[in-house]
């Protein structure tokens, strides 16, 4: 692997190196080979930075492997890397996908209890899996507190809340 062949030469990646090798890895579905890495660097040099944490936490969400997902998140967060919207956004929307709706909220007021505010992508994923679950009342009512909090909805938002009704039949 690249990685190593730059170490055998004495040339250790920097963190754009090391974050570039990670997004690569996840992009080709090598998820499992990229979080390696990232334990492996963390020994050699301590702690990346949170894109490569982020990149792989979206990877394993992505693949439905929100327990490893959350693993990774503890060992970010251990080695003091602060999360931030990135990686919130990534495990609300995993914890969605795998229809752990409650998990998901706790977390988005974690995140605010951390300083982290939600953004679109946050109040989308939360509307999303709402809407898996067919609970729509709960959906508006979101929908209406996004909007209180003057985050405006756009298109994807949109389009999850109109695709949640047709799944209910409406």
């Amino acid at each position: 692997m690249l990685a190593d062949e730059m170490s055998s030469i004495g040339f250790e990646p920097n963190s754009v190196t090391r974050a570039t090798i990670i997004k690569g890895l996840v992009r080709t579905g090598k998820t499992d080979l990229a979080v390696r890495l990232i334990g492996k660097w963390e020994k050699v040099s301590g702690r990346l930075d949170a894109f490569a944490y982020n990149t792989a936490i979206d990877g394993l969400c992505k693949q439905g492997r929100v327990i490893e997902a959350f693993n990774l998140f503890n060992k970010m967060v251990f080695q003091g890397i602060q999360p931030d919207i990135v990686t919130y956004n990534s495990l609300i929307h995993g914890l969605c996908c795998s229809i752990q709706w409650k998990e998901a909220v706790v977390l988005s007021y974690k995140m605010r209890d951390k300083g982290v505010q939600p953004n679109l992508l946050t109040y989308t994923s939360l509307l999303h899996g709402l809407c898996q679950l067919g609970r729509w009342r709960e959906a508006s009512t979101l929908l209406k507190q996004m909007v209180a909090e003057e985050i405006q909805p756009d298109v994807v938002t949109y389009n999850t809340l109109i695709r949640g009704r047709c799944n209910l039949g409406q």
